[in-house]
């Protein structure tokens, strides 16, 4: 059996604000955050416009509600989801083996082990304290910058990655 050389491996337990710092992170990170913002600040705006300039109707008042709404669901998915998701996720309170290689990913969680080859990820993300491996469009892996031993190791293996995924 040929033995294929590990070029990184790595062995961590998801902290609770590993997850909720990810999970914000990314979040922060997509534009969608941006839009979401600049349309409930601009349905408040313009409703408060209209109530003080003429009178408050049902459909100011309406559109009031809908911004401030906007800015309640914002709030939902930075402070309280993330901390649900982790709760509710029981991946993430297992201990994790990732093996990083030239042919393929092992991953390794609890009793289950999953090998995965390098066309299953289509890209890498970086954000200040993690990095995603994206399998889908708003599917991901997080791994913690923490467990790198230093910060040539993770550039080193960011790039490795991004040459395996040919980015």
């Amino acid at each position: 059996m040929i033995k294929i050389k590990t070029v990184f491996d790595f062995k961590f337990k998801y902290h609770e604000s590993d997850i909720k710092q990810a999970l914000r992170e990314n979040f922060i990170s997509n534009k969608r955050l941006v839009i979401d913002l600049l349309i409930s600040l601009l349905l408040i705006s313009i409703s408060l416009y209209l109530i003080i300039s003429y009178k408050t109707t049902v459909y100011y008042s309406f559109l009031l509600f809908i911004g401030v709404l906007f800015i309640v669901i914002i709030f939902l998915r930075m402070v309280i989801i993330p901390g649900i998701i982790y709760r509710r996720t029981p991946k993430y309170h297992q201990e994790y083996y990732l093996e990083f290689n030239e042919d393929k990913i092992l991953f390794v969680l609890g009793n289950n082990r999953s090998e995965f080859e390098w066309s299953y990820y289509i890209d890498i993300r970086e954000t200040n304290g993690f990095i995603y491996l994206y399998y889908a469009k708003k599917a991901y892996s997080i791994i913690p910058k923490r467990i790198f031993v230093d910060k040539k190791t993770e550039v080193e293996f960011v790039q490795f990655v991004k040459k395996k995924l040919n980015k």
